[in-house]
């Protein structure tokens, strides 16, 4: 593909961005980070670009958290809508979703399915670090998923097993129910933090909701604002993560980009080990992923480490040093220069950083509200 994002503020030409192009250098990955304060023009970059891929029959998956992108202030010089433009399908998680977070993935070279003492680990963990779980309660669920399981044949001794029908998600709590019985209090304290995830019922049997085949067979956005707390949000976005990895996994790898998948507000999702390998094995299964986010001291340094191209909008004070010491120039004269640059910036204007531009160069972004259908 071959997306433009805007033109070079020195010399007027037009600047692409191609992450499969070798020359001068090749890209580190397809991966974009997007960073701006509010108001410099980060949603209009992000969906620029995604129409641009649209255009390129390059299918996108948003999450998004605040209902930016079905927003009827999202459209292009015609007046035409984003959604519209795209072709984009708004999906509604709070109506029930097909996605089963204790589906376990299988690996596309062996062709058998990973332990399931893995989802165990991660959806535990998952889960512990979106609710704040102390070190008794997050053992507590720990078990009860391995009950759940067990419950269904599964055992860690014999591989066969884990090819059986994997429990729904909804079990963990009946078994909660009754691990409260004889345990008491810590089952319930663990209980009345994770209720809100049981009791919206959003993890339905697959067949009813919609499955991960409507999410990857169209552009998709899926509407996190539909649900009642943040910690639902960010669960949902995170299972639906794990889900599209599960699939890049079956899949095998991939020479083209498949798919892009857009994180809005990124900084909301907690980098734990297992989504920055996510994101770091994305690039061989042609899979990439773009962050955008006005909060960039929320992100921990390895997601800066993992993006291959870094789209920098106006920030002020700490943020713009923050962003300038993860920007990966390494002059101190040029780390100045950045931080100078990204206070002073007027909107739509951004440093964009990778193995095609460095040390960097600054772009004048040609924003969505711009674009007209008839580009190609």
């Amino acid at each position: 593909p071959n997306i433009l994002i805007g033109k070079n503020v020195d010399n007027n030409k037009s600047v692409w961005f191609n992450p499969v192009k070798t020359e001068p250098k090749k890209l580190a990955n397809q991966h974009i980070l997007i960073v701006g304060k509010s108001g410099a023009g980060k949603s209009q970059t992000t969906s620029s670009i995604l129409y641009e891929l649209n255009q390129e029959n390059i299918p996108f998956l948003i999450l998004d958290f605040q209902g930016e992108y079905i927003s009827s202030e999202l459209h292009n010089s015609n007046e035409e809508l984003f959604m519209k433009i795209t072709d984009a399908v708004e999906l509604d998680p709070s109506l029930g979703m097909g996605i089963n977070p204790l589906e376990l993935s299988t690996d596309n070279n062996k062709k058998t399915k990973s332990s399931f003492m893995n989802n165990v680990y991660q959806v535990s963990g998952i889960l512990k670090q979106i609710f704040g779980l102390g070190d008794i309660q997050h053992p507590v669920l720990k078990d009860a998923i391995k009950r759940v399981y067990y419950e269904k044949g599964f055992s860690a001794k014999d591989i066969n097993t884990w090819n059986n029908e994997p429990p729904a998600f909804h079990e963990i709590w009946d078994v909660l129910e009754i691990m409260e019985q004889n345990e008491g209090t810590n089952v319930r304290n663990l209980k009345y933090r994770i209720e809100p995830l049981f009791e919206n019922n959003i993890f339905v049997s697959s067949g009813s909701g919609f499955s991960i085949d409507d999410m990857l067979n169209q552009n998709s956005i899926i509407n996190l604002s539909t649900l009642p707390t943040p910690e639902i949000m960010k669960s949902v976005a995170r299972f639906i993560l794990q889900s599209v990895y599960n699939r890049m996994l079956s899949e095998g790898p991939s020479q083209s980009i498949k798919l892009y998948v857009v994180i809005d507000e990124a900084h909301k999702l907690s980098y734990d080990q297992t989504l920055t390998d996510l994101i770091r094995e994305a690039r061989k299964y042609g899979v990439g992923f773009i962050l955008a986010s006005q909060s960039v001291r929320d992100f921990d340094t390895v997601v800066f480490e993992n993006m291959g191209t870094k789209i920098a909008l106006q920030l002020e004070g700490e943020d713009a040093k923050y962003m300038a010491n993860n920007f990966g120039v390494t002059d101190k004269a040029q780390k100045n220069n950045v931080m100078k640059s990204l206070q002073h910036q007027e909107p739509f204007r951004a440093l964009i950083r990778n193995n095609h531009f460095e040390p960097f160069i600054q772009v004048d972004i040609t924003p969505f509200y711009k674009k007209t259908v008839d580009k190609k």
